[in-house]
């Protein structure tokens, strides 16, 4: 896993990684670490997650502590270009999800 600040994570699809034009409509994905994650202390960051069972990469975000996501408990946003790679990101993350996350949901 690696740790970056990057504004491509605002501009590909964290899926199919094709870029987002920016007056389409974007599908978002929220996770919230466990407690003990050492990831819960990330502060506007990028954050990538490799799926070794769907042979992947996928990049979030995690948004400032100030921000409305983070009050909301969102510790890392997906930014997506479809319903479809929205499901797909979620389905990919599959058995690992425990490994990363307390839960995983739809924005």
């Amino acid at each position: 896993m690696s740790i970056r600040t990057d504004d491509e994570v605002f501009e590909i699809c964290a899926w199919c990684k094709k870029s987002i034009p920016e007056d389409d409509e974007v599908f978002g994905v929220g996770g919230t670490f466990p407690e003990d994650s050492a990831l819960k202390e990330k502060d506007g960051e990028k954050v990538t997650f490799e799926l070794k069972a769907a042979d992947t990469t996928v990049a979030g975000f995690a948004p400032p502590f100030y921000s409305d996501a983070r009050h909301d408990g969102q510790d890392v946003l997906f930014m997506l270009c479809s319903e479809e790679c929205r499901d797909a990101l979620k389905e990919a993350f599959g058995s690992e999800k425990e490994e990363y996350f307390s839960a995983l949901e739809d924005l």
